[in-house]
């Protein structure tokens, strides 16, 4: 028999850099049947939700003590039963993924679902769980598809891929109503007597932003404030800047309707900032990062600010990757989880407000980015260039700046529009 200890992660002494990776390493790396206590300095809510929407009922997530200081959590995987045969009908088309070369493999496999009709499907044979095709199709799909396992390892899955029946007579009635329930309605609005601040002007009308950059006024990471605070900080006239805004409804020279960041539907809005601006920054990091130290080396002695770049703005980048990671890991994966309880009009038990916490920590983090780049913008002198300056300074310049344009839009719709509607969110599927 064996009495082997029970396995206690401490993750109060785990780096926040590896954390998360470590902690589902941990789970990832169980054997049915198998569990280990999680040691946490608070509640690691967001993590039951990143684990149910990649591993459905597969675990089990047990308190063995609930703070105030010290949490304590028997996470166990369950024990699944599976036959040894598939369950595929000879007659049911299989396509076998392991004879696909790696370099068509993902599009042959989308191809196949994209040319089904409604209401058919196929079979998928892989010697790995293809549990990344599963959050692709998810996420270009939505809910218009079926995903069955049929086999599940440990060296050959087989999984039935299916297209939903969405059109005709008979499911007309569900469309509209997944429709005007998923794409209408869940991207949530402010409450009507919410005080008015930049964030919440900005976030109904982008062009708005124009107005506050003029002023050099920050609506991104302080957006939190009325008019009023800051045109009284700023020593701006108030009157002249509603003014100004009032202008701006008029202006439709560059307006793009579908841009309307916040009436989309939250979780499209969550890929829309993990495939744009989250992938503009892992495809630039590693380039920004070696110019920075390039152009410092050879010129650092001349320019001694660009030695503070080169020594700075690696670092800088890569805490702004360790916190997007924990956005993709944790953050937006709650977020669906929620919008899949609201949609079903269920709730979350317990009085909620983990996901405010976090997001607070989110917002100190961006601030923390802020006040970086304020300091790369002052010690360049707003990125004006030195008389005989190399090809190379000026791609850092170009490059610093583009960086900054990118994160202040990121910024703005975490800040001003996601975060504060998933708080929102939480409230609503919590009980008290």
């Amino acid at each position: 028999m064996d009495n082997a200890p029970e396995k206690v992660l401490d993750g109060i002494c785990l780096d926040p850099a590896v954390k998360f990776q470590t902690i589902m390493k941990t789970f990832d790396d169980l054997k049915e049947g198998e569990s280990f206590i999680l040691k946490n300095d608070h509640d690691p809510k967001p993590l039951y939700y990143h684990l149910s929407g990649e591993h459905g009922d597969t675990f089990t997530w047990d308190y063995l003590q609930e703070g105030p200081d010290v949490f304590k959590i028997r996470i166990a995987k369950k024990k699944l039963s599976r036959s040894n045969e598939s369950e595929t009908k000879p007659e049911e088309h299989v396509l076998d993924g392991t004879a696909l070369d790696p370099s068509v493999k993902f599009q042959t496999i989308m191809k196949t679902f994209n040319d089904l009709k409604e209401g058919e499907h196929f079979i998928l044979h892989n010697d790995h769980d293809p549990k990344p095709l599963y959050y692709q199709l998810s996420a270009t799909h939505g809910d218009t598809f079926n995903w069955e396992y049929l086999k599940q390892g440990p060296d050959a899955f087989d999984i039935r891929i299916g297209k939903k029946i969405l059109s005709g007579h008979q499911e007309g009635a569900k469309l509209e109503e997944k429709y005007e329930v998923n794409d209408f309605h869940d991207h949530i609005l402010f409450a009507d007597n919410a005080q008015e601040t930049a964030r919440t002007i900005v976030a109904k009308d982008y062009r708005k932003a124009k107005v506050f950059h003029r002023h050099g006024l920050d609506f991104a990471w302080k957006g939190n404030r009325t008019i009023a605070e800051m045109c009284k900080e700023s020593g701006i006239s108030e009157s002249d800047l509603r003014k100004e805004l009032a202008a701006a409804e008029e202006d439709f020279s560059d307006v793009i309707p579908s841009n309307d960041y916040y009436h989309w539907d939250m979780a499209f809005l969550a890929d829309h900032i993990l495939k744009t601006h989250h992938q503009y920054v892992k495809n630039n990091a590693e380039r920004i990062s070696a110019i920075a130290e390039e152009v410092g080396k050879a010129h650092g002695k001349d320019f001694p600010y660009l030695q503070e770049l080169a020594e700075k703005v690696r670092p800088v980048i890569k805490d702004f990757m360790v916190h997007m990671s924990k956005e993709e890991n944790v953050l937006f994966p709650a977020i669906k989880f929620m919008l899949d309880l609201k949609n079903k009009d269920e709730h979350q038990a317990g009085p909620g407000g983990d996901i405010a916490r976090g997001i607070r920590k989110m917002e100190e983090e961006h601030d923390e980015t802020r006040a970086a780049l304020q300091h790369f913008r002052k010690i360049t002198n707003g990125y004006k260039l030195p008389e005989g300056a190399c090809e190379a300074h000026e791609q850092l310049y170009e490059d610093l700046q583009l960086f900054e344009n990118d994160c202040y839009l990121h910024v703005h719709l975490e800040n001003n529009i996601l975060f504060p509607k998933t708080i929102i969110l939480e409230k609503i599927i919590s009980k008290g």
